[in-house]
């Protein structure tokens, strides 16, 4: 009969290993379609450690009627497949988190070799990693896609490149997407936007089922190709990719950045997606009633819940911010988006762990919040707003992005933006990376390709030098993997000298594997809970309270850390300064933590842009219920600010940044930008307040 957990006309085999508490410890399988009449299945599969059961499964889909699985044989012979040696993120107290293979500490240094699908073999990376490799490094990574989604050979790239670094270890940058022809066959399981559109390439809706499916077989079968070769034992872990640029943004990468910053398309439109918000809904909520309760809708049934439209997601009924009292839906819909990504990440490392038996680390690029903050698509829209979820994942072990794309402080001579929540991850006992992304002196021009930092590229070695050892020295004091990254196969750091200045680092490094934990005195704290509490567009807010106030933190001369509000009571208590970026909405927990523990030992806690105004979702409490200081809340709107770009490079005439007419955060993206009206607003009634 017909098995609904396989696509049409498929016949498979798998081999499912338990523990003796009942627990799968793998599956492994082999698809194969039976339109021919007769398919003889193989798969292979190496002992799980602690196996107590062995389940042999014969499945068919598409088929009405019987079918007969026989010929079974057991070739022990044929079976060789490798396991990785053991790769793990060791946790300590007082310690930064760092990378052990096979029991033995490795420096946080990782080197990226080509980056985009411009080859049909592994000439790309071979010359990316000579030099970082001639330099010492160990830690070294590639691209990889699913057999038949490109004419790369993945297995095989991985051969030649243990072949041409033979000390080295490998992690695999794995784009998790079918090839289009899949969205052919299945097109309602794309991604929507809310013209009825979906991307030039075709992208699955992360609540398909069908595509889950897909990409849990397609790593089980990935993974086998991988353990045929002894090289397999040099995999040290895996970075799942998926939605725009890999980096699990959730958004429309046709958003137009020019001149109608306004006009972009909203994602999230999908049949399945809608589904699912519903069925989250009710679960949030405990029943359907309570649903309509929270929301002042009347939907008849758990089918009738409709997403929120593009409209309802941009207005704020109360300026840049969104009611609870009447939006209510579009502020859960905001989280279950953000979750959704959360989840399906989870879902991928926990996949990818299992099939190489938790013997490889993965991790995501993941966390955008600071940098999505300047954007007319909002964090809310990319989706990077569960960074918790993330961290509470047994199964990811690491996360971080590249440093900040920012107009300003990229540049040579300035201190380094962190685009990502990084300094969290050590909190939960996980790896934080910093991506070195640089656009060097010596990258080749892009011509008509957009090349993030092209703008800021450094123009001699010595400002190039500069830069590399900025950023280096940041990751090195907070505790990060750097991970070098050659963007665009365009060499841009292919050049002696910038190696073989990292070498008196790399040695010191390599004598200090064990580096104490991240001390900062200031902490930048961000609430991804409060953020869907601002409409979509509220660049007013973000663009100053989170992306501008990361850089001005940056220049301040004391060690600074950014971390999330749900981990106020894990912040090191070396902080001596709290700013709460975001405090909109502080939960009963988190008040008492501010109290016992913050707001106290003459610390200074910083509350930016309306403390405390929502009271659980529920409606606007006192704005002085936990700062003290009495004020009221202003409702009058405003006046919006002109955005007017002063041409190419930033200068003084751009004005100060921060405070002004002027948001750094659009000039560059967003000449002649409007920003919206800020609104509400807080006067402080309070005459004995400073």
């Amino acid at each position: 009969t017909r098995d609904i957990n396989f696509d049409a006309e498929l016949a498979c085999v798998m081999i499912r290993q338990f523990g003796a508490d009942g627990r799968e410890l793998a599956a492994d399988a082999s698809l194969g379609a039976w339109r021919a009449g007769e398919t003889k299945l193989v798969v292979e599969a190496a002992p799980a450690p602690g196996v107590a059961r062995v389940v042999l499964e014969c499945r068919l889909s598409g088929l009405a009627g019987r079918a007969e699985f026989s010929g079974f044989a057991f070739d022990p012979e044929a079976a060789r497949l490798h396991l990785p040696e053991e790769t793990r993120i060791v946790a300590e107290a007082g310690r930064a988190p760092r990378i052990e293979i096979d029991g033995k500490p490795f420096p946080s240094l990782l080197a990226h070799g080509q980056n985009l699908e411009t080859s049909a073999d592994a000439d790309a990376s071979v010359r990316d990693l000579e030099l970082p490799y001639r330099q010492g490094l160990r830690l070294l990574s590639f691209n990889a896609w699913f057999d038949g989604v490109t004419k790369q050979d993945s297995p095989a790239n991985l051969v030649r490149l243990a072949e041409e670094f033979p000390e080295a270890y490998f992690v695999v940058r794995l784009w998790l997407g079918p090839r289009n022809a899949f969205f052919t066959d299945y097109p309602d399981e794309r991604a929507v936007f809310d013209d009825g559109a979906h991307t030039a390439t075709s992208i699955g809706g992360v609540h398909s089922e069908r595509l889950r499916r897909y990409m849990a077989a397609a790593i089980r079968r990935f993974a086998l190709d991988l353990r045929k070769s002894p090289a397999a034992a040099r995999l040290a872990g895996f970075v799942p990719m998926y939605y725009l640029t890999g980096e699990w943004q959730y958004g429309d990468p046709g958003s137009p950045m020019g001149e109608k910053p306004n006009e972009y398309r909203m994602a999230g439109f999908d049949e399945n997606h809608r589904r699912a918000f519903g069925a989250w809904a009710v679960q949030k909520y405990g029943s359907l009633d309570a649903v309509n309760a929270a929301w002042g809708t009347r939907f008849g049934s758990i089918d009738d819940i409709a997403v929120p439209t593009a409209e309802e997601r941009r207005r704020g009924d109360d300026g840049n911010f969104r009611d609870p009292a009447t939006q209510q839906r579009v502020i859960d819909f905001s989280r279950f988006h953000s979750d959704s990504v959360a989840e399906a990440i989870a879902r991928a490392s926990q996949e990818i762990g299992r099939v190489f038996h938790d013997r490889v680390i993965v991790g995501p690029f993941y966390g955008y919040t600071l940098e999505h903050a300047w954007s007319t698509t909002g964090p809310q829209q990319q989706a990077h707003l569960a960074l918790g979820g993330v961290l509470r994942s047994p199964d990811v072990d690491f996360h971080g992005g590249p440093y900040s794309y920012n107009s300003d402080n990229r540049a040579f001579g300035k201190p380094v933006d962190v685009n990502a929540v990084l300094d969290s991850a050590a909190l939960h006992g996980k790896l934080a990376f910093l991506e070195e992304d640089t656009y060097t002196h010596v990258a080749k021009s892009p011509g008509d390709f957009l090349a993030p930092g092209e703008h800021l590229k450094t123009q001699t070695l010595d400002e190039t030098l500069a830069v590399l050892r900025r950023n280096l020295g940041v990751a090195i004091a907070r505790g990060y993997l750097i991970y070098w990254m050659g963007l665009l196969e365009d060499g841009r750091f292919n050049l002696p000298e910038i190696w073989e200045t990292y070498d008196p680092v790399f040695q010191w490094l390599e004598g200090r594997p064990q580096r104490p934990a991240y001390r900062p005195e200031v902490a930048l704290v961000i609430d991804e809970q409060s953020i869907p509490l601002l409409a979509e567009d509220s660049r007013a807010v973000t663009g100053r309270w989170l992306y501008e106030l990361r850089s001005i933190l940056a220049r301040v001369d004391v060690p600074l850390g950014i971390y999330l509000q749900s981990d106020l009571d894990r912040i090191p208590d070396s902080v001596r300064m709290l700013v709460l970026a975001t405090p909109y909405r502080i939960g009963e927990e988190e008040r008492e933590v501010l109290r016992t523990r913050w707001m106290r030992d003459g610390r200074t806690v910083v509350f930016c842009h309306l403390a405390d105004v929502f009271d659980n979702d529920v409606g606007k409490g006192n704005p002085g219920g936990i700062t003290g200081i009495d004020g009221e809340l202003i409702h009058a709107s405003l006046q919006p600010v002109s955005v007017v770009s002063p041409g190419g490079a930033l200068g003084a005439e751009a004005g100060t940044l921060f405070g002004d007419p002027v948001d750094r955060a659009a000039i560059f993206w967003r000449p002649k930008a409007k920003l919206p009206p800020l609104n509400p607003y807080l006067v402080v009634t309070d005459p004995d307040a400073l």
